[in-house]
């Protein structure tokens, strides 16, 4: 359904690292805004997050 488009998932207030980690795809033109409340300290580098101040 998804195949070749670009998509943008934004998932408001996560609680837990454990609902983001299976979102991103890693494919081109795909991307995952999270927004918690609490720190997801479960997310490592690896998982490609980029912190936001």
């Amino acid at each position: 359904m998804l195949a070749d488009r670009r998509v943008l998932v934004v998932l408001d207030i996560a609680a837990s690292a454990g609902q983001v980690r299976p979102l991103p795809s890693g494919a081109a033109g795909c991307a995952v805004v999270v927004t918690s409340r609490a720190s997801l300290t479960g997310l490592r580098v690896t998982d490609a997050v980029a912190p936001m101040p």
